[in-house]
Order: structure tokens, then sequence, then C-alpha cells
């Protein structure tokens, strides 16, 4: 069963007090120690100390975690993780017919878009098909928590009558965050954490066709459009190959993936949008 927090200062008013009630969540001052979905105020989390979103950013990169920001937000302020930013609307919301219910019931009262710094879900269930960019997420690999941030006002009464279909969408959105750890089980190896050089083998990789390792290791050592010189290039693929995210000196689709939801993700699509 899927535990709700209601986090920080929206837990104190009318809105997340509606939320309390809907979801039978628990109210917190700070993050918890268990997984779940914390949804939060998008005020209260801009108006925090950086040491303070440190904390909930520490929270939501634990697999199995998802933090949700709601309305309202400060536009045309940019925060961590990734330089996020929202925008108001400048023009009235179209959706998808097929659109999840919480996307319709909130329509008329969403004011404002995602302008950078997140990506796109990718689920249909929660994106509902509109050109401007309603949900976002920022996860830290593959495999970890996500920190998202949602334009729909989840406190809305209008969603008071169908807590079913809340609760289906923010099932979506944890599905996204990962499996947390089996505290019965002895603790794995640590997740691979691609670095800025890693980022940068699998740029170069993306951006040419290469038959095997070894050509892509001196296309690699040779490259003047990717800064890795003093690097142990064949150390940085060895890495990439152990983490199955490089095949024969191309990318797989673990690999691709991983590009696509990292903060490279706009030079990826140069290369691999078709």
């Amino acid at each position: 069963m899927t535990a709700y927090y209601i986090i920080g200062k929206l837990g104190d008013g009318p809105r997340g007090k509606r939320l309390l009630k809907s979801l039978a969540a628990t109210s917190t001052a700070e993050p918890p120690e268990e997984t779940g979905v914390c949804l939060g105020g998008g005020q209260d989390y801009q108006t925090r100390t950086p040491a303070e979103q440190r904390q909930w950013l520490a929270w939501a990169a634990r697999p199995g975690c998802a933090l949700l920001l709601v309305p309202p937000l400060q536009t045309a302020v940019r925060h961590e993780p990734n330089g996020w930013e929202i925008a108001p609307l400048d023009m009235p919301l179209v959706l998808d017919p097929a659109a999840h219910p919480v996307l319709h019931l909130t329509q008329r009262e969403i004011s404002s878009s995602l302008s950078r710094g997140l990506s796109r879900t990718l689920n249909g269930l929660i994106d509902g098909g509109t050109r401007v960019q309603l949900n976002g997420l920022f996860r830290k690999h593959p495999d970890s928590g996500i920190f998202a941030v949602t334009a729909a006002p989840l406190w809305s009464l209008a969603l008071a009558d169908h807590v079913p279909a809340l609760t289906e969408w923010l099932t979506a959105w944890l599905a996204l965050a990962g499996c947390p750890a089996d505290a019965a089980h002895p603790a794995s190896a640590p997740a691979f954490e691609p670095t800025q050089s890693h980022y940068s083998v699998l740029l170069y990789l993306a951006s040419g066709k290469f038959p095997n390792r070894v050509a892509a290791l001196e296309a690699l050592v040779w490259n003047d459009t990717f800064e890795l010189s003093g690097e142990d290039v064949p150390s940085l693929l060895d890495d990439l190959e152990a983490a199955e995210l490089v095949v024969g000196g191309a990318l797989s689709e673990k690999g691709r993936r991983t590009l696509l939801e990292s903060p490279y993700r706009a030079y990826a699509e140069v290369y691999l949008t078709p």
C-alpha cells in the first residue's frame, strides 16, 4: 500500500488538510524516513534555504521516493535541481480528450507550466498529451527516486469527489521512482552513477556509428568535440560497458534512455531523435 505524506507548510492550511483527508496521508514538517509519495507546496520549497532544499532532494533521490511539488509556484525563478523554472500560461490550456481525469478536472485552475529544467515523464497517464509541459521530473540516475513538479492543483475541490482518480495518477508517479531496497537483505553495491566524463563518452558515441570497441576507442581518443584530455578513456568505456550502457562501441537501449533522462538530454536529443 502506498504511503502518502504532506510535507512542510502545505499540511498547515485547508488545501493540505483536504489532501490529508483524501489520501489518508501523514503530515510531516520534514522529509520522512520512509519511502512513498511526498506532496509539498511549490512556494514552500522555492523559499527554503539551499541547505533545506538539499534535504528534500536527498530524500527524493532514494529509490521508492517520489517528491511532487504542487501549486502555487513562483514563476521566472530558477531552482535546483537542474535550474528548473515555471512560467505563466500565455494562452488557454488545451488538453487531449484522453488526458487523465486529474488534468481535466483541474484544467480551469491550471495557470502555469514548466519552461525549463525538468524532463517530461513520457508517461501518457501523467502528461496528458499537451503541447505545454504541465509535469516534469528530475531523476539522479535510472534507478533513483524522483523530484517532480506539477502545474495541476491536486488540492482542488474539483478532485475531492474523485479520490480514486487522484490515487491512480499519483501511483503512476511512484512507478517512476524505482524500487526501494529490501531492508531484509544485505545492501547491494551502489548503483553506477555516470560522471561528466562518462556522459561525454556517451554523447560522443551517440553522435556517430562505430562498428566495435576498438573503432570507438580510436575515435574517442582523437575527438575534438568533447573534452577528454587527461582521462583514462578505456577505463571510462569499461565502466559504461559494465553498467550495460554501451555494447561493442555503441549505446545500448539502456544507454540511450540514461542519456535522455540525464541533465544532458538537450544535447542527446540532437543525436538520438530520428
